[in-house]
């Protein structure tokens, strides 16, 4: 428990950093979080925010491929957890079609917004990020 928590606190820290433009600082903290999480919560709602966390230093970093890395492992594991209380699901899916389109792959990009369309769809979510997947979505359609 204790351990977790010191994950947790670093996964905060590194975000701290992340938000303050400092990505290389994030990510030695997420680092040092990944490595305490992966022995105490390794399938925890915990492990997928600080992957997520992770996955956007990388991206702030311009280092697209280890951030869609990071998203895909922060969604296969809020898929497991079945956590999408606060729409994370579609939110990692907006994320990582904008890293997909970045890389330049434009059907990747529209695979994912559908699918995160679909979610908000369905559940009935009207917020910033079911907005930012229209957008995006009429905008690759076009």
């Amino acid at each position: 428990e204790k351990h977790s928590l010191t994950g947790r606190y670093l996964t905060l820290l590194g975000d701290v950093y992340c938000k303050l433009g400092r990505a290389e600082e994030a990510l030695t903290m997420f680092n040092k979080g990944l490595k305490i999480l992966r022995k105490t919560a390794p399938e925890s709602s915990s492990m997928a925010e600080l992957l997520g966390n992770m996955a956007n230093a990388h991206a702030e970093h311009g280092k697209h491929e280890e951030a869609l890395e990071s998203y895909a492992a922060a969604l296969a594991l809020y898929r497991k957890l079945e956590d999408d209380d606060a729409g994370k699901i579609p939110h990692t899916l907006l994320l990582m079609s904008t890293t997909k389109r970045l890389l330049g792959d434009r059907e990747g990009a529209l695979v994912l917004l559908k699918e995160a369309d679909g979610i908000c769809s369905a559940r009935g979510i009207f917020d910033v990020t079911a907005a930012a997947v229209a957008q995006m979505l009429a905008d690759l359609e076009s």
